[in-house]
């Protein structure tokens, strides 16, 4: 299916008035010639156009990255959501997926999308029965027949074997593919809206699959392997391909999508003239041809006809070249000298302000002002712009859901889960603070619920529930940690204590609690000085009692212990 774009010149050089006078034709210039006729020819020149301008590169990576968010499980169960993000972000990488497929979008105004299930391929023995795997059995592909020749391991027989493709449920195998527009064809009926789409295999595959590519043939879909054999286009089952579209004039074939770079072909094709001229000039004009000759003093007095010039063009390339050895040195000359530039005028001949016009104009062609690449695009400067570019955005971020959803009913279905609402969290332009206060003042006042509020600000309360129950735990056990390890000091401590009450009393039992006390109040007198008083009285005690002095220290910091507890509960309760 092809689509011209060309105006109707019967005579492209010039158009006759009402007065019989020829004029030239304002539609038609040079660059007219250039411009592709052919909607597959577009898509070429739109691949083209969007890996040599770096402006067009620049604003179709933005817009199709840029509304992007995370994704949005709509789900009470906490293990529907759990596997779902296991699987999207993690497995199948759909945020980066989304992306490449905006991309698409973006360039060709089309994006093709289909999922492939993943399958084992069996090769079953007529003779015995006996299965093998297709990846490493013995065979040989008939590409007339579409038949896989096997020779079993079992029964050695060699003969055509019966193929069987078994579900393989996992999802790590799930493979999400873009399809190339240049090779799809649409057949659409205009009244119903349906459409049917075929995919032209590209012969370098073809070419494989008769070279016997084992790892091709082995995986390829039956149905495309009879496609290549019959030399037909592969036509996919219906709801097997989702279609991403830029829509496009009524008049142009509505079942295809209008590349957006479309406008800026003649721009960046008179940009290009202008670069090649930047360059010759470049080449040829920047860089000045200096000539040394030696000058005349006066009318009379013309050192040519008195000098050597052999020896005193030897004489100057000698201290030119002493010059550049040492730029600090002087040379004299007997006779005046004169240096005559050829060229270096290229700096007022470069076309650099036509340029840089021409490329805001492809910019603009695309419906983005050039701060939207630069960066400089701030909310006081331009919150207009910005707000007519999330506008402009919403109609793709609809398409994005739409495929996402598309996606994980496809997912959903072929692993068994239950299907569930997803979609991308809601895209702001702007970060709008007002809003943003509102709603936390809605969610204060139990308006709206936390899940909403979390997909305003970002926040996953299910990760943050676990994240608090985690510290909660962690923070119990390191002060159960910390009591068990006081009590096995303190019931350490007491013991010491106990073998020497038993010692100098010949081994009768001594008062515990009496010990206790007495520590407590030492430690309470100690608690009253200052660091350098404390250590001398700990150290004279040290001298007169070791295993007093260890009660009096594990008391001392038992109180310390006390007080630091007490003033992190008055911090959290104020």
């Amino acid at each position: 299916m092809t689509t011209s774009f060309s105006l109707d010149t019967s005579n492209p050089a010039e158009s006759t008035t009402l007065n019989g006078a020829n004029h030239p034709n304002p539609v038609f210039d040079y660059l007219t010639g250039f411009v592709p006729r052919k909607l597959k020819d577009l898509f070429k020149w739109a691949e083209y156009l969007a890996f040599n301008s770096a402006h067009i590169y620049g604003v179709v990576r933005k817009f199709g990255e840029y509304p992007i968010t995370s994704f949005v499980y709509d789900t009470t169960s906490p293990n529907e959501k759990q596997r779902h993000q296991e699987l999207f972000e993690k497995k199948v990488n759909l945020k980066g997926f989304m992306t490449q497929v905006s991309f698409d979008k973006w360039i060709y105004g089309n994006a093709f999308v289909s999922v492939f299930e993943p399958i084992k391929r069996w090769l079953k023995c007529k003779s015995c029965g006996t299965k093998e795997d297709a990846k490493v059995a013995d065979y040989k592909y008939l590409e007339q027949q579409t038949a896989f020749k096997l020779k079993c391991r079992k029964c050695q027989a060699d003969a055509i074997a019966e193929v069987e493709d078994e579900k393989l449920i996992d999802a790590t195998k799930i493979n999400l593919i873009r399809w190339d527009p240049k090779l799809i064809d649409i057949d659409h009926n205009p009244v119903t809206g349906q459409s049917v789409y075929y995919y032209t295999i590209p012969r370098t595959l073809v070419q494989q699959v008769k070279e016997g590519n084992k790892h091709l043939i082995g995986t390829m879909p039956m149905e495309m392997l009879r496609a290549m054999k019959a030399k037909k286009t592969f036509k996919f089952a219906e709801g097997q391909l989702y279609h991403l579209k830029v829509p496009g004039p009524a008049g142009v074939e509505s079942q295809w999508g209008f590349p957006p770079i479309t406008s800026a072909i003649k721009l960046f094709l008179f940009a290009a003239i202008l670069r090649r001229a930047n360059e010759a000039i470049a080449l040829e004009h920047i860089t000045p041809f200096r000539v040394v000759h030696p000058q005349a003093a006066s009318g009379s007095g013309d050192p040519i006809l008195q000098l050597n010039l052999q020896e005193w063009r030897q004489e100057l390339d000698k201290n030119y070249k002493l010059f550049r050895k040492d730029p600090l040195r002087m040379q004299f000359s007997p006779i005046p000298i004169g240096v005559q530039n050829i060229g270096g005028d290229g700096r007022g001949m470069l076309t650099l302000g036509e340029l840089q016009e021409a490329e805001k104009n492809i910019v603009i062609s695309m419906g983005v002002p050039m701060e939207f690449l630069s960066g400089g695009l701030g909310q006081t400067r331009g919150e207009v712009t910005l707000r007519m570019i999330e506008n402009q955005l919403q109609t793709h971020i609809e398409d994005l859901n739409g495929l996402t959803q598309w996606i994980e009913n496809k997912c959903a279905k072929f692993l068994g889960w239950a299907s569930i609402p997803m979609r991308l969290a809601e895209f702001k332009l702007i970060d709008d603070v007002e809003n943003k206060q509102i709603y936390m003042q809605l969610w204060q006042s139990g308006k709206i619920s936390d899940t909403k509020i979390g997909e305003i600000l970002g926040i996953d309360w299910e990760h943050e529930r676990k994240q608090k129950m985690e510290d909660m735990l962690a923070e119990q056990k390191a002060q159960m940690a910390l009591e068990a390890a006081q009590k096995k000091l303190q019931n350490s401590l007491s013991q010491q204590a106990a073998n020497k009450a038993q010692m100098s009393q010949g081994g009768t039992q001594y008062d515990q609690q009496a010990i206790i006390a007495q520590a407590d109040q030492i430690a309470q007198e100690m608690a009253g000085l200052d660091a350098g008083s404390r250590r001398s009285r700990m150290d004279s005690l040290k001298n007169e009692d070791l295993i007093m002095a260890s009660v009096v220290r594990e008391r001392l910091e038992q109180m310390q212990q006390d007080q630091n507890q007490a003033a992190r509960a008055q911090a959290q309760g104020g």
